[in-house]
Parts: structure tokens; C-alpha cells; sequence
């Protein structure tokens, strides 16, 4: 694409979709643009949705994932001045808590526990390796971002953390960083898992979906309460290396006045 037609699409965009881009650009996340517009969250997913598409940004599995950090550096090629260099934090189990009341994202009685990670299909290298990354979306390219992925390899290799989550404005590369990951550490699990939390599935359909995956599709007869499948569950972690990767977290949160808080049937 060259300049010329970038700003061709750019200002064929309505007026709704600029301000959204722009604010997305500056670096606000979902909810937070979201409230700037009166608008739900899915709302501006839907527009950046849309944004991708009129660029041309998007990949094998459809619109279903856009291609926020392509649309990131098509801007920072054309559109420098329209973009804000972003952070982004790698925590682990024991700092989720007191970084997500830090930042204001969360009261901490609704904190139970939530992974955010994105992921891509690997080579199989290792022929016992149980995946299902059929519905990943692929990352072809991660700029920099060595700090970090070392810091999750650490957490996850050395320190065993159970629990990961990176946190970060939208459209920053927290997917594309975990797409590096996988294909660097598969050979230390027999199980990698990517489920998307996108359409707000409730806590019982992750956890049925889970413990089917888990046990190769064996287990059809599911314990009856939650309590039960959240304890099967964890009796699969116990016994073998798992990796489940759980991305779009950010839609069982609740926004506006109960940012933070999961919504009705997220909450385990």
C-alpha cells in the first residue's frame, strides 16, 4: 500500500470511525473509548473491526480477529504523529492483584483469576504434543519486545508460575508476544490450548470445553457443579504440563461503573 491510497481509505472512514481510530492510535483501550462515546465495548471492537478490514488488514481466519498491531505500524509508517507508544507488563500470579488495583482495572474481591494470551499453530515438533490452535490467529512478525518474552519464559520455565497476565493497552502485540512464546517453548508441555473469550462464553462452558480438550475427548459424563468441574479441571493441570491460553479476556469484564468486575455467568 502506498501513501496515496493509505490516505485514500483514511478519509473515506466516517467520522465515528477516525475519532475511534484515533483514541485507539493515542493508546485508550476498549473500555475506555468505549465511555469517551457513550458506546459499548463490543461496539469498538466492531469499528476497529471495520477499520482493519477497509485496509485491508486481515488474515486466513476472517474478520473474527483484526490485525491491531499491523493497523499500529501502518499508522506509524504513514501516521506517526497519530500514534502513542504504549507499555506493556508481564505478571505473574503473585502481582496480578495488586497491579490490576494499581492501574485501576479492578476491585480486588473479583479478582479470581484471568489469562490473557495469544497464540499461533507451531510446528509439531513433538509428536506428543496435544494441540488445538485451529482458530488462532497468526502473527506473521513481533517487533522488539525481547525484554518481555524473556520475562514470560522465566515465569513459566524457572519460577512455574500457574497463573500469567499481560496487561496492556489494545493493540500493543500482547498476542503477538505470546505467538513468539509458543513457538519457542512447545516442547515443554503436552498440551497447548487457545480458546477465545471473545462471544463472553459462561465460566461452565470454559470449563466443560477444558476438561473435554484435556481428556482427548473421553470424558463426556461432566461433573454437575461448578465447584466439581473447576476441581476436575485442576486434577488435569496436576497431572500433566498444560498450557491453556485463554485471549479477548477483557470481554467477560463488565465496563463502565463495574469495570473490573466479571459479567453475569463469567464469574467461577
Amino acid at each position: 500500500m502506498n501513501e496515496q491510497r493509505f490516505n485514500e481509505i483514511f478519509n473515506n472512514l466516517t467520522k465515528r470511525r477516525q475519532d475511534v481510530l484515533k483514541k485507539f492510535l493515542a493508546g485508550e483501550d476498549d473500555p475506555t473509548i468505549a465511555k469517551s462515546f457513550n458506546i459499548e465495548d463490543s461496539t469498538v471492537r466492531k469499528h476497529i473491526q471495520q477499520i482493519c478490514n477497509a485496509f485491508n488488514l486481515k488474515n486466513e481466519h476472517g474478520e473474527r480477529y483484526p490485525k491491531r498491531p499491523e493497523l499500529k505500524e501502518l499508522f506509524r509508517k504513514y501516521r506517526p504523529d497519530l500514534v502513542k507508544n504504549s507499555s506493556l507488563s508481564v505478571t505473574n500470579e503473585g502481582d496480578i492483584q495488586k497491579t490490576l488495583e494499581r492501574e485501576g482495572h479492578c476491585d480486588p474481591s473479583s479478582l479470581q483469576g484471568v489469562a490473557e494470551i495469544g497464540t499461533t499453530k507451531i510446528l509439531d515438533k513433538n509428536p506428543s504434543l496435544y494441540q488445538d490452535l485451529k482458530n488462532a490467529p497468526t502473527v506473521p512478525y513481533l517487533y522488539g519486545r525481547t525484554q518481555e518474552l524473556e520475562a514470560l519464559k522465566k515465569s513459566i520455565l524457572q519460577d512455574k508460575c500457574n497463573l500469567i497476565l499481560l496487561l496492556g493497552r489494545g493493540g500493543i502485540g500482547k498476542t503477538s508476544l505470546s505467538v513468539r512464546l509458543i513457538t519457542e517453548i512447545p516442547n515443554n508441555f503436552d498440551y497447548i490450548i487457545w480458546r477465545s473469550l471473545e462471544a463472553s462464553p459462561t465460566v461452565e462452558n470454559i470449563l466443560e470445553d477444558s476438561i473435554k480438550l484435556f481428556s482427548n475427548q473421553q470424558e463426556t459424563i461432566l461433573p454437575e457443579t461448578l465447584d466439581e468441574k473447576i476441581t476436575r479441571l485442576i486434577s488435569y493441570f496436576a497431572s500433566s504440563r498444560c498450557l491453556l491460553i485463554l485471549d479477548n479476556g477483557e470481554s467477560i469484564l463488565q465496563s463502565g461503573n463495574q469495570t473490573g468486575k466479571y459479567r453475569e455467568n463469567s464469574q467461577g
